[in-house]
């Protein structure tokens, strides 16, 4: 298990506007880095730039994703969030997920907290991502924000 801390936290998400950005079904059906399918987890980054990096890595180089929004939610200060880095998970970064995804399940499945740190594949050492337990009883604390539209800068197309 990684460590524990309390404390106020803010993270974001960025997502396909044409289905609800505040749901873990769609990483559900296929499972994502940190957890296996059947298991309802929000992907979203500790800072907004995390959150573009991770939607730019995901699109084709030189094209940007359409119909993006962006939303933030805030986990208060008595919401336990776990964090772990990447010397607690050897292998989290592997191509395969089998490092990443027993970590993530067990947490997801032993109902640990609400919310778990994970490292970022495309801002490491800095950036930090974080999931949701959608299952878990502390998940309706979890405050969102409106979804807006993303604009992306166009100095970013190839």
């Amino acid at each position: 298990m990684g460590s524990r801390y309390n404390g106020a936290v803010t993270g974001y998400r960025i997502a396909d506007g044409r289905f609800p950005l505040f749901d873990g079904g769609g990483v559900a059906q296929y499972g994502g880095r940190w957890n296996s399918p059947g298991r309802r987890v929000i992907y979203g980054s500790l800072s907004f730039a995390g959150a573009l990096l991770e939607q730019l890595a995901r699109a084709q180089i030189g094209i940007l994703p359409r119909d993006q929004r962006w939303i933030s939610f805030h986990l208060g200060p008595d919401i336990l969030i776990e964090t772990t880095t990447p010397e607690k998970v050897p292998g989290w970064d592997a191509p395969d997920y089998s490092a990443a995804r027993a970590y993530g399940d067990d947490w997801y499945d032993t109902q640990r907290s609400v919310a778990l740190v994970v490292p970022s594949m495309v801002g490491r050492p800095v950036e930090q991502n974080i999931l949701l337990n959608q299952s878990h009883p502390e998940f309706a604390t979890v405050a969102v924000s409106e979804a807006s539209v993303l604009q992306w800068d166009e100095r970013l197309r190839r």
